[in-house]
C-alpha cells in the first residue's frame, strides 16, 4: 500500500471519529476507539482463517479444532461483523460488553485484562449513545477498514491506523499523554542506540503503549541483517487504560506471544517480574518514566530486592527510583537506556551520592542531550542515559549535546533521519574505541560530542552537567589591535577632512544669506 493511500485512511478514520466524539473527553474517548479498532483487527483475522479451514475441512468439528490453534480464539456470536447488525439496537452498548468480555475469556493469556476499562453503555448519553456507535460500526465497516491478512497488505493497515491514532490521540492531550507514549522518532533512536540481538530479553519497566518495546524489537536482525522475531519482550504499566493499549499494540504487530508479559501494577512499589525472591534479569532494558514523580520512599527503606542499597531517592522525585530499579533488573552484560530530566544530571544531596556510586561503579556509558519540545507533555529538553554493565577497563563516559539536531515543527520539533544517524554513528564510534581525534571523526565531535575520562569527572564533583564537557559555543575570531588601531586613524583623519569642507560650506552659505537679505539690498 502506497504512503498516500495509507495517509489518506488514517485522516479519514481521525476526522470521522473526532467529529463523533461529542462532549466524551478525549482520554476517555481513545480507550473505547481504540478498543474498537482492536476488535475490528482480531475479528477480521479470525473469520479470515475461518473461512479457509472452511473449505478445508469437511467436517465442522475439524475446523473448530484447527481455529482454536490459532493466534485468537472467537466464537461466531462475539465477532465485530456479528455484533454490527444490532447496532441500531437500543442494547448495541450491552451486546458489545457481552462480546468484548468473552474474547477475554477465550483469549485470557494474551488478552486478559484489555477491555477492563471500557463499557460500551457508557459512550455517550442515552439521546446520542446508539447513534454515535452505529456511527462507528458504519465507519469501520468501510472497506479502508478491511484487516483480512488474505488480502495483501490489509493487515499492516491496522498497525499504522493504530500507531497513528496513538501520536494523535498524545498529541490532542498534551501533558496527560507524557505517561503513555514515546514519540516514534525517540523510540527509533533508542531502538538503534541499543541494537539488541537475536535471542535478547528486552524489559520495559514502565511500558506505556509500548512504543519503546516494538522499537527494540525491530532493531533485532539475524545474521543476513533480516528482521527477526527471535527475542522476548517484558513490560509493567501502572494506569488501567495504558496497559490494555500496550497489549493490543503488541498484538497487532503480530506479537502476541509477547502480550502475556506484560503486567499490570505499579513497578516501584509492587515490580510484577520476579523470579524466586529477586529481580528478573534482562539483557537490554529501555524506560520513559513521568518525571520527577513523587513516590513513598519508605518502601525505598524497606525494599527486600536490594534495589536502593545505592542510596534512596527523595521522596519528591523518583527518578533515581526508576534508574535503580531498571539497572538491578539487567544481566551481568545488560545495557539500558532510560529517558530522564536534565535534573538527575546535577542535583545533589541523596541523588549526588547515589549518581555518583553509580559513575564509580563505571556502570553510566553515555550522556546525551536531546532538544527541547520533543515530547507531547512537556516542552522540556531532556536526556538519554546509557548505562553499560558490561563497559570492562573503559572508564570513559561519552557525552553528546544533541539540543540543536532537530526539526522545527509546528506544536513540536522533531528528530529527522539524519539527526538519528550522527547520534548512533558517534555512539557506536565510542563503543568501539575509535580516536576523536582522527581527520574522519574531529569534525564531526566538534561542539557535538567528546569522550570525558573518568579523572575530569571527578574533578567536576560528579557534576554531568553536559554544557562542562561538551562546548558549543561559537569561536570569536581573534582581534587584531593594530589593525583596529590603523582603521580607526584612517576613520578619524576622513572625519577631519569632512569638517574643515563643511566648516568651508556653512560659510559660502552665511555669506550668501547675508547678500541677499533685503536690507542688504535696499542700501
Amino acid at each position: 500500500m502506497s504512503k498516500t493511500t495509507q495517509n489518506g485512511i488514517n485522516h479519514k478514520l481521525w476526522d470521522s471519529i473526532n467529529f463523533l466524539r461529542g462532549p466524551i473527553g478525549l482520554n476517555e474517548y481513545k480507550n473505547y476507539i481504540l478498543s474498537l479498532l482492536f476488535f475490528k483487527y482480531i475479528s477480521d483475522v479470525w473469520v479470515d482463517v475461518n473461512e479457509e479451514y472452511k473449505t478445508r475441512y469437511a467436517t465442522e468439528e475439524d475446523t473448530k479444532s484447527s481455529m482454536d490453534l490459532e493466534r485468537f480464539v472467537l466464537d461466531d456470536d462475539c465477532t465485530f461483523n456479528y455484533i454490527s447488525q444490532y447496532s441500531k439496537n437500543p442494547d448495541i452498548g450491552e451486546r458489545i460488553n457481552q462480546a468484548l468480555l468473552k474474547v477475554e475469556l477465550l483469549n485470557s493469556d494474551k488478552l486478559g485484562g484489555v477491555f477492563r476499562n471500557v463499557d460500551f453503555k457508557r459512550l455517550g448519553d442515552s439521546l446520542d449513545k446508539n447513534k454515535r456507535l452505529e456511527k462507528l460500526f458504519q465507519i469501520f465497516n468501510h472497506d479502508e477498514f478491511d484487516f483480512r491478512p488474505s488480502i495483501s497488505g490489509h493487515e499492516t493497515r491496522a498497525q499504522k491506523a493504530f500507531s497513528y491514532l496513538i501520536e494523535q490521540f498524545a498529541m490532542m492531550l498534551g501533558k496527560v499523554s507524557g505517561d503513555f507514549h514515546t514519540p516514534q522518532e525517540v523510540s527509533r533512536l533508542l531502538g538503534k542506540l541499543l541494537s539488541p540481538k537475536v535471542g535478547s530479553s528486552i524489559y520495559d519497566p514502565s511500558c506505556g503503549s509500548g512504543s519503546l518495546l516494538l522499537s527494540l524489537a525491530n532493531e533485532v536482525k539475524d545474521k543476513e541483517g533480516n528482521i527477526s522475531k527471535d527475542f522476548s519482550l517484558y513490560g509493567q504499566e501502572t494506569i488501567t487504560d495504558i496497559f490494555a493499549i500496550c497489549k493490543m499494540n503488541l498484538c497487532l504487530h503480530g506479537l502476541d506471544e509477547n502480550s502475556s508479559n506484560i503486567k499490570f501494577g505499579n513497578t516501584i512499589t509492587n515490580p510484577s517480574h520476579i523470579e524466586r525472591e529477586k529481580l528478573k534479569e534482562f539483557d537490554i532494558a529501555i524506560a520513559n518514566p513521568p518525571f520527577s514523580l513523587h513516590w513513598d520512599d519508605l518502601i525505598g527503606k524497606e525494599d527486600y530486592l536490594g534495589r536502593f542499597e545505592r542510596g534512596v531517592p527523595p521522596r519528591s522525585k523518583a527518578d533515581y527510583a526508576f534508574i535503580l530499579h531498571t539497572i538491578e533488573s539487567l544481566k551481568e552484560n545488560g545495557r539500558m537506556g532510560i529517558i530522564m530530566p536534565h535534573g538527575v544530571l546535577f542535583r545533589g544531596s541523596t541523588e549526588g551520592k547515589i549518581r555518583r556510586k553509580l559513575i564509580e561503579e563505571n556502570l553510566l556509558e553515555a550522556v546525551i542531550g536531546l532538544p527541547a519540545n520533543l515530547f507531547y507533555g512537556t516542552g522540556i529538553p531532556v536526556v538519554i542515559l546509557i548505562f553499560n554493565k558490561a563497559k570492562g577497563t573503559n572508564t570513559d563516559i561519552l557525552f553528546i549535546d544533541a539540543s540543536e539536531k532537530h526539526e522545527l515543527g509546528r506544536k513540536q520539533n522533531k528528530l529527522i533521519a539524519t539527526n538519528i544517524d550522527e547520534i548512533v554513528e558517534i555512539y557506536e564510534a565510542f563503543r568501539n574505541g575509535v580516536d576523536f581525534n582522527s581527520s574522519k571523526y574531529k569534525p564531526l565531535v566538534d561542539k557535538f560530542a567528546r569522550r570525558v575520562p573518568f579523572q575530569e569527572v571527578i574533578d567536576n564533583d560528579f557534576n554531568l552537567n553536559i554544557p562542562r564537557y561538551v562546548d558549543t559555543s561559537e569561536d570569536i575570531p581573534p582581534v587584531d589591535v593594530l589593525g583596529v588601531q590603523q582603521e580607526i586613524d584612517i576613520l578619524e583623519k576622513e572625519l577631519l577632512e569632512v569638517k574643515v569642507k563643511m566648516k568651508e560650506y556653512l560659510n559660502r552659505l552665511t555669506l550668501i544669506q547675508v547678500n541677499n537679505h533685503p536690507q542688504r539690498r535696499w542700501l
